[in-house]
């Protein structure tokens, strides 16, 4: 089947040095739905309409406050975000992860290279995806002498937090203050739908709590960097980086932009109702595959168990 011409920013990013990078960007790494109409373009959701990839990044240099956002494990979020951080870190510029806890802040100061970082937080026992995929903003950030900072709160806490009413943490930590009802209850929704049927009411609303508790820790860190530093900058997923119900929620008094990076859905071609108003700017991207994700979750559950299941004892040699 002959594949439809590619929208001129999508060509742009094909090329190593096209639309005046300074960084390279390079070609597609995921390639599921990569001939989508959306596919590497980038919407601004403001202003209805397409940007270019040196005026996204302009827009950001010049902001106080910038949260990127990401799907985990999909490698071209990661170049993307590298590219963008070339036009944005620098020595005075705090860079912010959700994927560093704040215990491990004095070894990640310490750390001198990205191999040195991975060590130092046991990234590979982490939980996170390969460390191969980080590897990319990590270099453009010490190449630049940027700050690396963590984000993300004590894991014990996250779990502590599941348990306790959200107004008994710290008044400014602003969890006094409900979401908004539709996006609370956007955001149960999505709990709920990414368990797949398995998460009962009570875990739902434990897992609600522990969200808005992680994205209050990491709006506390990052206005507290960029109070130090004047600028500053998170990189989280995308839920996180969400403008009602995210980590924006919790700045109020600090303006924030904010880029959501997603993949593109099949069939899903208005750029207005794919970005859904949940962000400053969607860059769009091919997706890592197109398998269901329940059926991915129930994989997952299935080598849980088979972790977790008493092996059958050894059966002695026979003579």
């Amino acid at each position: 089947m002959r594949r439809a011409p590619l929208p001129v920013l999508t060509s742009c990013l094909l090329l190593l040095t096209a639309c005046g990078a300074s960084v390279p960007i390079g070609a597609w790494q995921t390639t599921a739905v990569d001939d989508h109409a959306l596919a590497g373009r980038i919407w601004s959701v403001d202003e209805g309409r397409f940007v270019e990839p040196e005026a996204l990044r302009a827009r950001l240099a010049a902001s106080r406050v910038v949260l990127l956002g990401e799907k985990h494990d999909n490698p071209d979020h990661h170049r993307l975000h590298a590219w963008l951080l070339g036009g944005l870190a620098g020595p005075a510029v705090p860079v912010l992860f959700e994927q560093l806890d704040h215990g491990e802040a004095q070894v990640i100061a310490e750390a001198s290279d990205p191999a040195a970082l991975r060590a130092a937080v046991d990234w590979d026992r982490s939980g996170w995806p390969d460390f191969a995929l980080y590897a990319p903003k990590f270099a453009v950030l010490y190449a630049q002498e940027a700050p690396i900072r963590p984000a993300h709160p004590p894991r014990a806490d996250v779990r502590a937090a599941m348990q306790k009413p959200l107004d008994s943490h710290r008044f400014e930590l602003s969890l006094n203050r409900p979401l908004p009802e539709a996006g609370a209850a956007a955001l149960r929704e999505e709990i709920e739908a990414s368990h797949c049927g398995h998460a009962d009411p009570p875990l739902v609303e434990g897992m609600f709590r522990a969200q808005r508790f992680k994205d209050a820790i990491m709006a506390a860190a990052l206005a507290e960097a960029a109070g130090e530093a004047g600028r500053a900058v998170l990189v989280a997923g995308n839920g996180h980086v969400r403008r009602e119900t995210g980590v924006p929620f919790y700045l109020p008094a600090i303006a924030t932009v904010s880029v959501g990076v997603l993949e593109v859905v099949r069939g899903q071609v208005d750029p207005a109702k794919a970005a859904g108003g949940r962000f400053d700017y969607v860059w769009f991207t091919p997706r890592v595959d197109e398998q269901d994700p329940c059926v991915k979750f129930a994989e997952q559950l299935e080598r849980i168990k088979a972790m977790k299941a008493p092996q059958p004892a050894s059966q002695p040699a026979t003579p």
